[in-house]
């Protein structure tokens, strides 16, 4: 399954590529969606797709949100956000994300501040079970 992010904010609706009927659907997603992002990151596991975002479109920086999408139930869950919740990375230009030990994802590298050519190291835990993150 091919997941299309290219339409505009928000993601009340995607266009799915399925590979063995070769044929494209548009989908209604349930739940808030979150604005698009740039300069963010994403991570997949089973039946979830993760995003955690820097920037929106618009050019509103500092927007540090990560969601997660469940291709099950086409639904967009809210999972952390700041400055609703303090405790978290900064946002970063360029980070990576993985997902791993089945209910983790690790943030990792990037930039603070696109313009510097200082990358950072820094690396941030994400626990999907307790819904935040630890350095």
């Amino acid at each position: 399954m091919i997941l299309d992010f290219t339409s505009p904010p928000p993601l009340d609706f995607m266009n799915i590529f399925d590979p063995y009927s070769e044929e494209w659907s548009k989908i209604k997603c349930l739940g808030p969606s979150p604005q698009n992002h740039l300069w963010g990151t994403s991570a997949v596991s089973d039946s979830c797709l993760y995003i955690y975002g820097k920037c929106s479109i618009y050019g509103k920086h500092g927007l540090k949100s990560l969601y997660q999408y469940n291709t099950d139930s086409n639904e967009w869950t809210l999972l952390w956000s700041q400055p609703s919740q303090q405790e978290g990375p900064d946002a970063t230009w360029g980070c990576g994300m993985v997902f791993y030990s089945g209910d983790r994802l690790l943030l990792f590298g990037g930039k603070h501040e696109w313009w510097r050519k200082e990358c950072t190291n820094e690396h941030h835990v994400f626990d999907l079970n307790q819904s935040e993150f630890s350095a």
